[in-house]
């Protein structure tokens, strides 16, 4: 006999549970109050920007969690222009 027919005669069902998914965002979550402030302080954070001013406050979130974080609660990290469109001299 089988563990696949034991587990059906046992639960009666042998299908397999589900694989893969999100572990982690609860901590990346728990951190989140403190991650709004920090981007309500300074709008203007890149990502990396953001981890530091997260680590400096021992608050440890890698890029991708940020990056997760973000898309989650659906905030763009667009930089602002430097300097305003000159129509006189051409700007970079």
């Amino acid at each position: 006999m089988s563990r696949w027919r034991a587990l059906e005669r046992a639960q009666g069902d042998a299908r397999p549970k589900a694989v893969g998914g999100d572990r982690r965002s609860k901590q990346t979550e728990a951190h989140g109050p403190a991650i709004l402030t920090a981007i309500e302080a300074t709008p203007d954070l890149t990502i990396e920007e953001l981890r530091q001013v997260m680590a400096r406050a021992k608050a440890f979130v890698s890029y991708g969690a940020l990056w997760r974080f973000l898309r989650r609660h659906k905030i763009t990290r667009k930089k602002s222009p430097r300097t305003q469109a000159s129509r006189i001299v051409r700007t970079s």
